[in-house]
């Protein structure tokens, strides 16, 4: 198993050293470039359950403000979640060629939250947490699904993504459902 690991784990730093060579600055919502000095790419993505698919659910209350213990999971998986400051996700391990979606339909409690931000962080470099890769991307409090890919990712760390709802008031929550997977169709 762990021969297993070492090999596949060359292949994924082999694959992500590739794909990161050509990887374009991120796009989507965001204006600035991305915050470290690895190039991304971030796109909106397709919607749709995934049939099958484990359902994880994360929940602030439960200490979620760290990241979730227990193994990394496989793409894809569904999640349902509910967040008043910020939530950190499962960790797991992009796709072969270092992509991974999070797609999520998001309502509140108040009318007037109108946006939650979702930060991908690759978990085995920098700080305390990993590194944040490229900017947060605005999703939408409105109850449709909106999603986002995130391309030139590390195959072969762990990642995971935040949610981040900083409008400062902590009765004010943001709920709903969603998915991570390595989808390649994308719209907007």
């Amino acid at each position: 198993m762990a021969r297993k690991r070492v090999i596949a784990g060359a292949l994924g730093l082999l694959l992500s050293a590739a794909v990161t060579a050509g990887a374009p600055a991120a796009v989507a919502d965001t204006t600035d470039g991305p915050a470290s000095s690895r190039e991304t790419s971030a796109a909106p993505a397709s919607a749709g359950a995934v049939p099958g698919a484990p359902t994880l659910e994360l929940n602030e209350a439960a200490g979620g403000h760290q990241v979730a213990e227990g193994a990394p999971e496989v793409l894809p998986f569904d999640f349902s979640f509910s967040v008043s400051t910020h939530l950190n996700s499962r960790r797991f391990y992009p796709s072969p060629l270092g992509r991974a979606c999070v797609n999520l339909s998001a309502t509140s409690n108040v009318s007037t939250l109108r946006s939650i931000k979702v930060e991908m962080w690759d978990a085995e470099s920098g700080g305390h947490l990993g590194t944040r890769i490229g900017e947060p991307i605005d999703f939408r409090v409105d109850k449709q699904t909106h999603g986002y890919c995130w391309t030139a990712l590390y195959s072969n760390h762990e990642h995971f993504f935040r949610l981040v709802k900083d409008d400062g008031d902590p009765h004010v929550w943001a709920y709903g459902k969603g998915k991570v997977t390595a989808n390649a169709e994308h719209r907007r």
